[in-house]
């Protein structure tokens, strides 16, 4: 019943709308109440801003114009890893964790330490693959349950919010291996976006969205984008760069903003044959988004921030969760699979992107897929112990 209700919330929610962990649960829980027969007594409400844009991301969605300068991508190059080494490295972990944890799949992998960090509603804990030890990283506070975290390298990034108002946060910042903590109240900070020694994340207030750049090393903050009410919200942050959408005055278009984290200006500008992009992500100097037909099927284009052009990707039927992650020439893609959804690993070559079986000898059905900076696919199963599945993809 829980995998059912889980995802069916996933298919019923468009790619372009984003739902927090913790909004994601309490819409799980009421429901398998009330099909228990018990009536919730409450439900948080969505922080007002972001309930807002997620209205404008249900308006619909546009036919996609043809756009004569988009190009193929360069020739295709040989597999970073060959696909026996591929097969080899596949690895499964399960992690002893709650019910609700599983269920939130809010957790990061660090190649170097062999460590996961993961939260439950009022901890984060790190456990550790190869001595099989469980860390408890923080707690949150009398009343307050923790929102969203952010991890990468020796920083530790999450947001508190209070149980009985939820339309403020206070975001939190460490240092791993210190004790100290370093908080900012009353700021309503969202996604939450690590890369390197820089936090990228976005506040709502009666302007609209702002996005906002954060030196985790002097606590320096930067303002990079302001958007109006009505824009898209969706963060990215990888390899120094930030990306900021918002949605054009002209019909059908959103805009991509990218923002240098080292200087905190913006180095380009595009404009996507879209009214929402989602599954933005940043990897070697290029930009896969995914975005929407008149028919509400999502497509996947890539944007070579070299030469400034931007590619369609042909690709096989996607899942209408629309997962997606990129690395390199490596794309892992929702596709159909029986009555539900799974995740499939391919290559991109050329425009179009090849099937490789190195995931098809999972038998429960994946989601959630992410890489790490090093280039480890890893993914979620369904199944009740919540096993994390990893993938190396380059050396």
């Amino acid at each position: 019943m829980r995998e059912s209700l889980k995802r069916e919330l996933d298919k019923s929610v468009p790619g372009d709308v984003t739902l927090s962990d913790v909004k994601k649960r309490q819409i799980l829980k009421a429901a398998q109440e009330t099909v228990g027969g018990r009536k919730v007594s409450r439900a948080p409400k969505l922080l007002p801003a972001l309930a807002g844009v997620a209205v404008i991301g249900l308006a619909g969605v546009l036919g996609y114009p043809y756009v004569s300068d988009w190009q193929e991508p360069n020739a295709s190059q040989e597999p970073e890893t060959p696909l026996w080494q591929l097969e080899e490295s596949l690895q499964q972990v399960t992690i002893p964790r709650s019910e609700e944890s599983v269920m939130d799949n809010t957790i990061f992998y660090n190649d170097e330490t062999g460590d996961f960090i993961f939260k439950e509603e009022r901890a984060i804990y790190s456990y550790n693959v190869e001595d099989q030890s469980k860390t408890l990283l923080v707690e949150a506070g009398e009343e307050s349950l923790i929102y969203e975290v952010a991890y990468e390298g020796e920083w530790l990034v999450w947001t508190e919010v209070q149980e009985m108002d939820w339309d403020n946060s206070t975001l939190n910042v460490r240092k791993l291996g210190s004790s100290e903590t370093v908080s900012i109240s009353d700021v309503n900070a969202m996604m939450p976006v690590i890369d390197g020694d820089h936090l990228g994340y976005v506040t709502f207030g009666s302007g609209g969205p702002t996005y906002r750049l954060m030196d985790l090393k002097t606590g320096e903050e930067t303002i990079l984008h302001q958007v109006s009410a009505t824009a898209d919200s969706y963060l990215e942050f990888n390899e120094g760069l930030l990306v900021a959408s918002e949605r054009s005055d002209l019909e059908g278009i959103t805009e991509l903003f990218i923002y240098d984290a080292k200087s905190g200006k913006m180095t380009a500008e595009f404009e996507v044959p879209s009214v929402a992009v989602s599954n933005t992500q940043v990897t070697h100097n290029k930009i896969l988004i995914q975005f929407f037909d008149e028919n509400f099927s999502g497509k996947l284009a890539v944007i070579d921030l070299e030469t400034g052009t931007m590619s369609e990707i042909e690709t096989p039927e996607l899942g209408s969760s629309s997962l997606a992650a990129i690395y390199g020439n490596y794309v892992a893609l929702s596709v159909p699979d029986g009555e539900g959804e799974t995740i499939q690993l391919f290559e991109l070559e050329g425009g179009a992107l090849t099937g490789l079986p190195a995931l098809d000898t999972i038998e429960e059905q994946l989601i959630t897929p992410r890489f790490t900076d090093e280039g480890t696919l890893y993914l979620n199963g369904e199944a009740e112990d919540g096993t994390i599945y990893l993938l190396k993809v380059a050396d």
